[in-house]
């Protein structure tokens, strides 16, 4: 019995482990080099090079950086595993891991270099770039990615859409909510988007007869738990890389290169599911 349960895993205990190896090699990096060699591979605004780059992604400034952006790693990749495997697409997966690894430093410490220290003034000389924030960043783009592709498979595209416009509200409310300001009126217009995006699912003949709007969930339970779920995680992901003091626990949140490695995600992974 025990062998057949593990034969019938054996893929979720392989994928699952080397996903689980990204901490442990992040951690070894943060606890085991040298400051020395780890302040020669992060990235300085006032010295621009393009293999450090890629490797400030790796480092972080404290222990305390190093596990948020575990936490946030975690509650990003592992929805979106699971969503891929129920949904067969697992191929896909990895393909878009593997790029958002290689490219996603990229893509976040130049729109900081650019953006931030060049045109905006932000970053300063002294400052250097470092942490896997921009690569979480992407993997909670690619979550959202993810679960707008499996609502266009399973409903089309226009419910797709409002999957994603819904998960988006979810985040705006729950940022609300922790900033403080979810005053009534905000309230109000978040619930009234948010009934208004959901009600392409639900129709008035479904209002008048909950009999058979229950039938329907019914029906299709295990899609649309994966959809709430990965939905409700993404808005919690959004208000998490972009709080509105972005100043937390004495640490400067950088939103630049949270918007643009959470940008990158979905287009990445919006492309590559249009490819396959």
């Amino acid at each position: 019995m025990v062998r057949q349960i593990l034969s019938k895993h054996s893929h979720h205990l392989l994928s699952l482990s080397i996903l689980c190896s990204i901490p442990l090699a992040l951690t070894a990096l943060h606890t085991l080099f040298p400051s020395k060699i780890q302040q020669q591979l992060v990235f300085h605004y006032s010295d621009p090079n393009i293999l450090t780059a890629w490797t400030s992604a790796f480092f972080h400034s404290s222990t305390n950086h190093l596990q948020s952006n575990l936490l946030g790693y975690g509650l990003a990749v592992i929805p979106s595993y699971f969503l891929y495997d129920y949904w067969d697409r697992r191929y896909l997966f990895w393909v878009i891991v593997v790029l958002l690894f290689v490219v996603t430093p990229f893509v976040t410490t130049l729109t900081d270099y650019f953006i931030g220290y060049l045109h905006w003034g932000i970053f300063t000389d002294e400052i250097s770039s470092r942490g896997f924030s921009g690569i979480v960043s992407a993997f909670g783009g690619m979550l959202l990615g993810g679960v707008t592709l499996f609502s266009a498979a399973e409903y089309g595209q226009f419910k797709a859409l409002n999957v994603a416009l819904t998960a988006i509200l979810v985040g705006v409310a729950i940022l609300s909510y922790m900033s403080g300001i979810l005053s009534p009126k905000i309230g109000g217009l978040l619930v009234i988007g948010i009934l208004g995006t959901l009600s392409s699912f639900v129709t008035l003949e479904d209002v008048r007869d909950t009999g058979r709007l229950l039938r329907k969930i019914q029906a299709d339970r295990d899609d649309l738990s994966y959809i709430v779920y990965c939905g409700f995680v993404v808005g919690v992901i959004i208000a998490i890389m972009f709080p509105l003091d972005v100043v937390q626990d004495g640490m400067f949140v950088n939103i630049i290169s949270h918007g643009s490695g959470f940008v990158f995600g979905v287009l990445v992974t919006l492309g590559v599911g249009r490819l396959a």
